[in-house]
């Protein structure tokens, strides 16, 4: 079990309350949701790993893991006790677009702490290397502008308990078209690989209703895409697509090989 008490603070109470006693606190953040953990249960003496791993089996309980092994590699762990922040990026080094606005939100607390405090919070982000590392006065804009250049395009998704601060609902419709990008395909190929994206955010209880606002007819795209593979393989081309047109753009495809199947 949790302490409720200790997801409670957020960042900025966390360096204030620092100033006095440094306590351990520790970030983990998804690409669904960003919990802050500090120690301030006098009894808790886990260590940040611990904390990870604590927070890793809160939001996958039926998937307990209880070594590092429960960290995941496309997650963000942030670890502090009161003077700094080691950010550690994705094994990989890259993260979703949600991930980068969470980090967005972090960094903007850590400035506005050093902005309004005369001690100063230090700055470390790593993945297999250095990315950016500060312990005077982070520069946070350069920061911000170094982690943008890691978002990953293609993400992994998996189920988890929302028990942590999530995005609002225009932002995370914002970062589902992102990963999408179906104003990017040319090709009826490229538009096979983008359904699997949205298949995986069809089938995600967190997801599936997002993904039915940006793609209302997403299930009558899938059956007239099926319905052409049935058909053939040709990799026609896709002229101006976009999220609204797809359908139509399809019903043309499909409509012109039945003709052509007719004159045949």
């Amino acid at each position: 079990m949790i302490n409720k008490e200790c997801l409670k603070l957020d960042l900025y109470e966390y360096f204030s309350y620092c100033q006095t006693k440094s306590i351990r606190g520790l970030i983990l953040i998804t690409d669904k949701q960003y919990l802050f953990y500090s120690q301030i249960d006098p009894n808790d003496y886990l260590i940040h790993n611990d904390i990870a791993i604590l927070l890793e089996n809160l939001i996958h309980p039926y998937y307990p893991i209880y070594s590092v092994d429960a960290i995941r590699n496309n997650h963000i762990v942030i670890s502090s006790i009161g003077q700094e922040l080691f950010i550690e990026l994705p094994t990989n080094g890259y993260f979703s677009y949600s991930e980068y606005l969470f980090l967005i939100k972090i960094l903007k607390d850590v400035e506005l702490y050093n902005f309004k405090n005369e001690s100063k919070i230090g700055l470390l982000i790593m993945n297999d290397q250095v990315v950016y590392q500060e312990d005077n006065k982070p520069n946070i804009d350069l920061a911000i502008s170094i982690l943008k250049r890691l978002i990953k395009k293609n993400i992994k998704i998996e189920e988890e308990k929302i028990i942590g601060k999530v995005l609002k609902n225009e932002k995370i419709i914002q970062t589902m078209k992102y990963h999408i990008n179906i104003d990017s395909c040319l090709y009826i190929d490229d538009l096979y690989a983008i359904i699997e994206i949205c298949d995986n955010y069809y089938l995600d209880s967190y997801y599936s209703k997002f993904i039915k606002k940006i793609l209302p007819n997403y299930c009558k795209i899938k059956e007239m895409l099926s319905n052409i593979q049935n058909i053939t393989n040709e990799n026609f081309e896709l002229e101006n697509i976009t999220y609204d047109n797809v359908l139509d753009k399809l019903k043309e495809i499909y409509s012109k090989l039945n003709k052509r199947k007719i004159r045949m």
